[in-house]
């Protein structure tokens, strides 16, 4: 069969590339810019699209930008709309003009769920899009849904979390952190969360393909793995595959209530030690899907780079240290630091949390946070120079005992500095910035 396909060179798309190669289908490369195809694969640039008129039995519609935050899309000029609606509207028309015979569209359980939900998310469960990217997919998949009408085959598939070989985000996380043998603190957590593995969604893809398709069946439909797992238990596998000890421990529940609400880190805590369920059970009894890849062997495949390349083995990824240390310690002395802001506020007046900025890594400056030691008007001084009549009462207390730094784990959680590195001196401190440029201090993280 002839099968245009989307996305080629992300995690999803080099899997199904190899799958449709070993049963010889005849496939082309959709692909924005230039692409260097290794391989016999026809490369079509999408600004050839509007006047191509070559026909294809089936287009795998997987391109599109991946679940970001929408401040990440923004810093990176990244356009959701573009990425994940536009790019439908071209295939679409072209699937329209060229008489395509199926159109097989990636979507995401975004649509229809958060990052957790206490209720099994089926194709029954109503839309409830609400970030940038949600939104995008669904419109996404409004699109395909008119394909119907036009006598086109056309399905939008909703997967959760992909697993398995070479993939990002919370699955490369977790895999690197069981690498690294730290504890981490879901021994406590029997959440039911559904994920898929990357060579069962393809799988599922290519019977669709593969089979006689109803006009009828077109529309949306959930694709999971029948069976839930928890993150205590993803851990575990994980361990085993990696033949490395998994050492757990357990929290209280409050803390993980809190740290779900908390910026950066709360979709990632939901993520992990939330409730998703998924029921895909309408796809695979509308395409006879009677095989499911077996989770523990996406897990084995998953780990694969991880035990094979010694080079990585060797090399400890402090930012990924950082990250998870940083998160732990802001979700368990959260209320420490409350309470000391309110005794700060007590004693005396001016803002509890004192911001500065100082020199970064590559002499970039950022903004360090630290709770308020000094009386408001003080001269802006590094700590060991300021006058004692200026430090109030408290401030000598949260000094003795370094308390005064622990918002600066928010700046580590940031990126802009980490447990272990040089002091960050002030921007007026030019001797200092001249002899740490001698000895290449900016080339680490204070």
């Amino acid at each position: 069969m002839r099968i245009l396909v989307t996305g080629s060179s992300g995690f999803i798309g080099n899997h199904l590339i190899s799958q449709l190669e070993k049963r010889k289908h005849h496939i082309s490369i959709l692909n924005r810019g230039s692409l260097d195809a290794a391989n016999s694969n026809q490369v079509v640039n999408l600004s050839e699209l509007p006047h191509l008129t070559q026909s294809f039995d089936a287009i795998v519609h997987l391109a599109g930008l991946a679940h970001i935050s929408e401040k990440s899309a923004k810093k990176k000029k990244l356009d959701f709309e573009e990425s994940n609606v536009s790019t439908t509207e071209m295939l679409c028309a072209f699937a329209k003009r060229n008489k395509v015979g199926k159109f097989i569209n990636l979507s995401s359980i975004a649509v229809v769920s958060g990052a957790q939900s206490d209720c099994v998310i089926d194709d029954c469960s109503a839309v409830v899009a609400s970030t940038q990217y949600s939104k995008s997919k669904h419109a996404g998949e409004q699109i395909v849904q008119d394909l119907k009408g036009h006598g086109i085959f056309a399905i939008s598939l909703r997967p959760p979390m992909v697993i398995g070989q070479n993939a990002k985000g919370n699955w490369a996380r977790l895999i690197k952190l069981c690498a690294l043998g730290i504890p981490l603190p879901f021994r406590g957590v029997n959440n039911r969360r559904s994920v898929i593995g990357v060579e069962d969604l393809c799988a599922k893809i290519v019977c669709v393909i593969e089979r006689d398709c109803n006009l009828d069946d077109s529309g949306n439909y959930s694709v999971s793995n029948p069976n839930t797992v928890s993150i205590k238990q993803i851990l575990t596998n994980l361990g085993e595959a990696l033949e490395k000890p998994v050492r757990l421990f357990s929290v209280p529940d409050l803390f993980y209530a809190f740290g779900r609400k908390l910026p950066i880190i709360g979709r990632t805590l939901q993520s992990l030690t939330g409730n998703l369920e998924i029921d895909g059970s309408r796809f695979d009894a509308t395409f006879d899907i009677t095989r499911t890849i077996d989770l523990q062997e996406e897990i084995q495949a998953s780990v694969r780079p991880y035990t094979t390349h010694s080079a990585w083995r060797r090399k400890f990824p402090k930012r990924l240290f950082d990250f998870f240390f940083a998160s732990i310690g802001l979700l368990i002395l959260a209320p420490v630091v409350v309470l000391l802001m309110f005794a700060i506020k007590l004693e005396s007046k001016g803002p509890a949390v004192f911001s500065q900025l100082r020199v970064g890594k590559d002499q970039k400056p950022f903004v360090c946070r630290k709770l308020r030691t000094m009386k408001t008007g003080s001269a802006e001084v590094l700590t060991h120079k300021a006058k004692s009549d200026s430090i109030t009462r408290l401030g000598r207390f949260l000094r003795k005992y370094k308390l005064d730094e622990l918002p600066q784990l928010w700046n580590i959680l940031r990126g802009e500095m980490s447990f272990v590195g040089p002091r960050p001196g002030l921007l007026s401190d030019k001797d200092l910035i001249n002899e740490r440029n001698k000895l290449d201090v900016y080339k680490m993280l204070p």
